[in-house]
């Protein structure tokens, strides 16, 4: 059985081609869910050829709008399309902002939508969007926008797995234009704790106790009491952690008494 979308590739080009171009639809109609193989690598591919400009608006549309739908009723996943839902962002950043991102408050759809972006940790459909582009959009719509789209974009800079991280450029510029910076930090803190680690967990968190420093000198000083709850947030979480691997070691050595 082929997908709709694998049987345009069998077809001469210059048909193809200018099907697509005129009508979009072998893009904007496919389907979105239990997809394998190479369908995310393909349909990105189409994406970033033929979904792009004003011409390509009205099909990006049609995909932003299966994919929202996907993630807000649980039958879609990043994991099946992050290709394609990074090559959207590319080609019609503002239009998937609009309809991925969005302006309304982070109530139950609105939250599963936005975390399907992922960001932070791990991957980001935003990370190619240029810096600019990024702020000008959180500008043209409510003081909601920083603080929706600040987890969303890659968190950490790059940087040698030996040294702690730092918070990204994208971050840092958002935390600099924001109207209410305290907020957009706000929304970062929970990233500081990783999702992924080897060895000792408490010692990761504490690896990454400088980016509480960064925040501090990002927000400046009429901003310290803020930091310093959250500072207390973190060092609590980290506490628990390192009294839960005391008595996991102790009970480990227990047994082989």
């Amino acid at each position: 059985h082929r997908h709709p979308v694998h049987a345009h590739f069998q077809q001469s080009q210059p048909d193809w081609v200018a099907r697509l171009r005129r009508r979009s639809r072998p893009i904007a109609n496919a389907p979105l869910t239990k997809n394998h193989g190479r369908f995310d690598h393909e349909l990105a591919g189409l994406i970033g050829k033929f979904v792009v400009g004003a011409d390509g608006e009205p099909a990006a549309r049609q995909l932003l709008a299966a994919m929202r739908q996907g993630f807000e009723n649980f039958t879609g996943s990043h994991y099946d399309l992050s290709e394609s839902l990074t090559a959207l962002f590319r080609a019609q950043p503002r239009l998937a902002l609009d309809m991925l991102v969005g302006d309304e408050l982070h109530d139950g759809r609105a939250y599963a939508r936005r975390h399907s972006l992922v960001g932070g940790r791990r991957f980001s459909a935003l990370a190619e969007i240029p810096i600019e582009a990024l702020v000008q959009w959180c500008r043209d719509g409510s003081p909601n926008r920083w603080v929706h789209v600040a987890p969303l974009v890659p968190a950490f800079a790059p940087s040698d797995t030996s040294h702690a991280p730092r918070w990204s450029e994208r971050v840092l510029s958002l935390l600099q234009h924001a109207p209410e910076p305290a907020k957009v930090a706000e929304s970062l803190v929970e990233l500081i704790e990783p999702m992924s680690w080897s060895g000792s967990l408490a010692e990761a968190i504490r690896k990454r106790l400088p980016l509480l420093d960064e925040l501090a000198h990002a927000l400046g000083p009429e901003h310290a009491d803020s930091v310093a709850g959250w500072r207390s947030q973190v060092m609590l979480r980290l506490d628990r952690e390192v009294r839960r691997e005391l008595e996991e070691h102790r009970a480990h050595n227990e047994r082989f008494e």
